[in-house]
């Protein structure tokens, strides 16, 4: 730790010497993007080439979830170290882990493991490790089926894809993990056909494993034989359960994460056949029954990687107490903002349905002591509760944009608030003044301390000294300015006046889709923010796992060898986002980081598109194919922004286009993606967008030529010779 806090002190210091040192940009146009001095770019090294490897890590994709059973009751898949750690999903973190010095180093720790750790580990425990950590090459899947007759335990199918190279070493594997778990056998050796008996405890299990592609396959219940395992393993078809895929896709669709799921309905009635018919009606009366799956997943999907939980099942039982959201978020933010923080408010509804749900679990005196305190209240502050419900709401939205930190409410009824406001200030002495600044009108509400509110309503209080009844009587200054459906409120009206000068609006809900890739959409609290430096931490992290488990196994990794963030190209920054929500029909909770942030630069269908497509490249549905190439096109026009935006202001100033000394200063790093580069024609301004797309052909090039308006502003005109079918329809 010491060695840290030096190191970052030192770097810290010698910025600050670099940073007084250095010479500003000149100043005859506008700043460059990526400003450096032609003596640091006369002296910067080329970048290394990322070198993929020839033969990648193998893992399996997930068997069991495409073909899980229509009765099943639940699934579990529990991801390898390998999957996790090595395997590309379809995000920027890809080259990384298909390159040569990457691959290589996973290779040797597998092998460090087996060789060095394994023979030090405690006996019971050796087998288990192998079993995980070096023999499986897929996630372990787990299902629990409903028991047959007259069975009333569920069965257990478990499946994963495993190294052994025929069933003779399988046998050699489980004969050395029988004398190292207690309670296990090997009843009968695994034939030549992959058919055998595991023996746990009383139960026999049989197991199947196919030496052609490695799988294995269990099956724990009363009385299963092989005939039986034979004859569910020839019932699995693709259609699987529709509910279970339906939930899988939003929570983990990449295969290699952690994903549990239950039809609860179901289970309940296993739960009641087994006999625990009390447990199951307590289960029922808590809401349980209604119910239509419960999931957690940990994994990525939609190009984000996330932990969620979540529940569907409609508003009743426990679910009354909790208030169903249901979001507009029209507001728009004040240029780009770099966090918001999402607030869902309780309706009039919601005050209904909490008071059904307190009716029947609360005793009657006490649900009658809850009324007399709502007749009070509206005595003593003059409205009730539904009043106030139903003026405001459902969304709160904290914004940190360009403007400052500031609030937008909701205005469900302004003439009601208006109304409530009057009356605060006619009898609980608000205080309210109006004044014109930059063209709008801002509200000054000042607000007394509630001492003082509940005194005006006369309620009495404790003596107490001068100044701590000065420090109590402190009033609350609310600044406040009516926007369309909204009411911006802040602190200070700084804020609110700033709002006025930012030309530029982003729209929330746009921002939060997908700049930040999370669903607004009935949250009860929502958190997310932007942050430089995440995707390069992220790949940091994992070279320090990575390092970690080399040393471990006895095979250091030599991390000199490994491509930098700057070399994979990785974008400076990602996004980090917590969401509670509550809707008629689920509530989740869920945490998310960026997983693949180069993704924001497409829009509209094209961002969806590559989203799905990412998602589906590890099945190839040959569908998706052309949507990729158009969306990865889009993808190249639209990151062209930063530079038209550029080229644009430098003609502002210049009256020209940048000459070639002029463009060499700019760093296009930043917009560069693999599947395409951007260039600059100097003097011309031509922006040409090349792509490595093989469907593309030798036709690879969009053309944005720009026409210089008689007010000096640019129009973009693009051309190609691309298939129109892949162009964005103003390339067409």
């Amino acid at each position: 730790m010491t060695l840290t806090v030096r190191a970052a002190a030192l770097a810290a210091a010698l910025w600050a010497v670099a940073a007084c040192s250095d010479a500003s940009p000149p100043q005859a146009g506008p700043t460059p993007v990526g400003w450096a001095s032609a003596a640091a770019l006369a002296t910067t090294p080329p970048l290394r080439p990322v070198e993929p490897a020839q033969v990648p890590l193998p893992s399996a994709a997930p068997y069991l979830n495409a073909v899980l059973p229509a009765d099943a009751l639940a699934y579990l898949r529990v991801p390898s170290l390998w999957g996790l750690l090595g395997t590309p999903k379809g995000g920027i973190y890809d080259q990384a882990l298909g390159s040569a010095p990457y691959v290589a180093a996973m290779g040797a720790i597998r092998a460090g493991l087996s060789e060095n750790l394994l023979p030090e580990l405690p006996e019971e425990g050796r087998s288990i490790f192998a079993l995980v950590v070096l023999h499986a090459r897929s996630p372990v899947e787990a299902a629990l089926l409903p028991p047959v007759p007259p069975a009333t335990l569920p069965r257990l199918l478990v499946t994963a894809v495993l190294d052994f190279p025929n069933p003779a070493a399988l046998n050699g594997f489980l004969l050395e993990a029988s004398e190292q778990v207690p309670d296990l056998r090997l009843a009968t050796p695994v034939d030549p056909k992959g058919n055998g008996v595991l023996a746990v405890g009383e139960m026999l299990v049989p197991l199947h494993y196919s030496s052609a592609d490695g799988r294995l396959f269990l099956l724990a219940g009363e009385g299963q034989t092989a005939d039986t395992l034979g004859r569910l393993k020839a019932g699995l078809a693709p259609a699987g359960a529709p509910g279970m895929k339906a939930v899988e896709s939003r929570l983990e669709s990449g295969g290699q994460g952690l994903f549990a799921w239950v039809d609860v309905p179901r289970a309940l009635k296993v739960l009641e056949g087994s006999g625990l018919v009390d447990e199951a009606a307590m289960l029922t009366a808590f809401g349980a029954g209604e119910v239509k799956s419960l999931a957690l997943g940990a994994g990525s999907s939609a190009g984000t990687h996330r932990v969620k939980l979540l529940v569907e099942m409609p508003r009743v039982g426990f679910r009354l107490f909790v208030p169903a959201v249901r979001t507009r978020l029209d507001i728009t933010a004040a240029g780009a903002p770099g966090a918001i923080v999402q607030l869902g408010l309780p309706g009039a509804e919601d005050l209904a349905s909490l008071e059904q749900g307190l009716q029947t679990t609360l005793p009657p005196e006490t649900f009658q002591e809850y009324l007399q305190w709502k007749a009070t209240f509206k005595e003593k502050l003059g409205l009730t509760l539904d009043e106030l419900l139903g003026a405001v709401g459902q969304e709160l939205v904290v914004l940190f944009d360009e403007a400052g930190t500031y609030a937008a409410l909701r205005l469900r009824d302004a003439a009601r608030l208006e109304a409530l406001i009057g009356r605060a200030v006619e009898h609980f002495g608000f205080k309210r003044e109006t004044r014109e600044v930059a063209g709008r009108t801002i509200h000054h509400l000042v607000v007394p301390s509630a001492a003082q509110w509940f005194a005006a309503a006369g309620e009495g209080g404790e003596e107490v000294s001068a100044l701590e009844k000065r420090l109590a009587g402190l009033p609350s200054h609310v600044y406040y300015v009516q926007e369309g459906e909204y009411l911006l409120l802040a602190s200070t009206p700084q804020p609110l006046i700033d709002r006025a000068y930012v030309p530029e609006r982003t729209p929330v809900r746009e921002w939060l889709e997908r700049r930040q890739r999370v669903e607004p959409d009935g949250a009860l609290l929502l958190a997310t923010t932007r942050s430089v430096g995440i995707p390069a931490f992220l790949y940091d992290l994992n070279l320090q796992v990575l390092s970690f488990l080399g040393d471990l196994a006895g095979r250091p990794v030599d991390l000199f060898a490994f491509p930098t963030p700057r070399e994979l190209k990785l974008p400076k920054s990602g996004a980090y986002s917590f969401r509670v929500a509550s809707t008629d029909t689920e509530l989740s909770v869920e945490l998310a980081f960026e997983h693949n942030p180069a993704e924001l630069l497409m829009a509209g269908n094209g961002y969806a598109g590559i989203a799905i497509a990412g998602i589906l490249a590890g099945i190839a549905i040959p569908a998706y194919v052309d949507h990729t190439v158009r969306a990865q096109v889009a993808a190249g026009v639209d990151g062209t922004e930063p530079l038209r935006k550029y080229l644009a202001e430098f003609v502002a100033e210049n009256k020209r286009f940048p000459n070639s000394e002029e463009l060499e200063q700019l760093d296009l790093s930043e917009l560069q993606q693999p599947h395409f580069s951007l260039s600059v024609q100097p003097d011309e301004g031509r922006i040409l967008v090349s792509f490595s797309l093989d469907q593309l052909g030798d036709a690879s090039v969009v053309v944005l030529a720009p026409q210089v308006q008689d007010d000096g502003s640019v129009v973009w005109e693009c051309s190609s010779e691309i298939a129109s079918e892949y162009l964005p329809p103003a390339c067409r």
